[in-house]
């Protein structure tokens, strides 16, 4: 193996090991950085390299509220997010590298001026890992049925699926809960009162039926009931003042619930809520209140690009938006030093300049005198 292949590799390990905010720094030390980083090859190998999502792993949702017609998380995966600013606008965003498209392509059913989409839809955004795509999937609730559609994001394209006569429980429930690849309703029965969970799996396209924990099969007024994510499995909180429960889904093949008992304690409940303004998720958390804890959507950082996704097959019905871009120093790395250089000392070098990179986000005149002399001396 020469030494340039070798310089490659410790560099894109280096890389690999960073922090998103740092990566979009480094994008600016060079034209072969930029590449890099920019590329879906590495932005796969991001995601992959993630040893320990659960700990990378933040809880978002909207800055508004459903009602208010503003700000509305439809869901996230794997760092983009599916956010509805208002009406039935529907976007695809990654926070960090603050790159969106807008779907031109309304739902296919008509929506009459003035309805509140939350009587109207419910939601859901996920991955699709066999085919490698990333679908929206919208509900027309009626009074007696719910008519599901799902949109790819690779051809930006609706089709009807299939209709449940099943309706909506209550707005917590409105937003699809993601859980190892499956979207999750609570939804109900209109003529019989009877709940279940309507199970979405994006990449086989069918749905299925899980029962409700013991005692709570049956519609009961009063009652809230916020499906999320806890430990990787799907839970269930419910609420009927003054007593909540939380059960843990540990089979939905077998339906077996467990209840956690009474003095669990959920040891966070940070949540970050979305910019309305730049879709961007600011650095300080909010705490909220238990239920809104568990049910706002999983989000982990990374470098996935919904552009990447758009292009994989041409199509007119989406919009690439221009989103502000950070400012960034511009740092020239001699590729004959990295060649020349003792592996040792390339990481050495380049952790130092890494570690200037991520103190420095908007540089003086000084500071960049600095960054190119240590680029020259080294």
């Amino acid at each position: 193996m020469t030494a340039n292949h070798i310089s490659d590799y410790i560099i894109q390990q280096i890389l690999i090991r960073s922090d998103v905010k740092d990566l979009m720094r480094c994008r600016g030390v060079c034209k072969s950085w930029h590449s890099l980083i920019s590329s879906p090859y590495f932005a796969e190998s991001y995601l992959k390299h993630i040893k320990d999502p659960e700990q990378l792993t933040q809880r978002i949702t909207g800055e508004g509220s459903l009602r208010e017609n503003r700000l509305f998380v439809v869901g996230s995966a794997n760092g983009l997010v599916c956010v509805s600013p208002e009406g039935f606008q529907l976007l695809v965003v990654n926070p960090c590298t603050r790159q969106a498209i807008k779907i031109l392509e309304p739902p296919p059913e008509p929506y009459l001026d003035g309805a509140r989409r939350l009587d109207r839809l419910v939601w859901g955004f996920g991955y699709d890992s066999f085919n490698n795509d990333y679908n929206i999937v919208v509900g027309n609730v009626t009074a007696i049925s719910t008519r599901f559609y799902v949109l790819s994001l690779r051809t930006c394209l609706w089709k009807f699926f299939i209709e449940y006569e099943s309706v909506c429980t209550n707005c917590d429930s409105v937003s699809g809960i993601l859980c190892n690849g499956k979207l999750h309703w609570v939804m109900k029965d209109p003529q019989n009162q009877e709940l279940a969970i309507f199970s979405f799996n994006l990449s086989r396209e069918e749905f299925i039926s899980i029962r409700l924990p013991d005692g709570h099969s049956v519609f009961q007024r009063g009652t809230r009931y916020t499906l999320g994510v806890m430990e990787g499995s799907l839970c269930l909180y419910v609420v009927r003042s003054p007593y909540t429960e939380i059960w843990v889904l540990k089979s939905d093949t077998e339906h077996h619930w467990e209840m956690l008992p009474d003095d669990y304690v959920i040891k966070y409940e940070a949540v970050y809520l979305m910019n309305e303004d730049d879709y961007s998720i600011p650095d300080t958390p909010e705490l909220l209140n238990p239920g809104k804890y568990i049910g706002a959507h999983m989000y982990v950082r990374s470098l996935v690009s919904p552009y990447h996704v758009k292009h994989m097959e041409s199509s007119s019905k989406s919009l690439v938006i221009p989103m502000a871009k950070k400012n960034v120093i511009v740092r020239r790395v001699r590729r004959t030093l990295i060649r020349h250089c003792h592996p040792l000392l390339v990481i050495t070098n380049l952790l130092g300049i890494l570690v200037a990179a991520s103190l420095l986000d908007t540089p003086s005149v000084n500071q960049r005198k600095l960054i190119r002399r240590r680029i020259k001396q080294w």
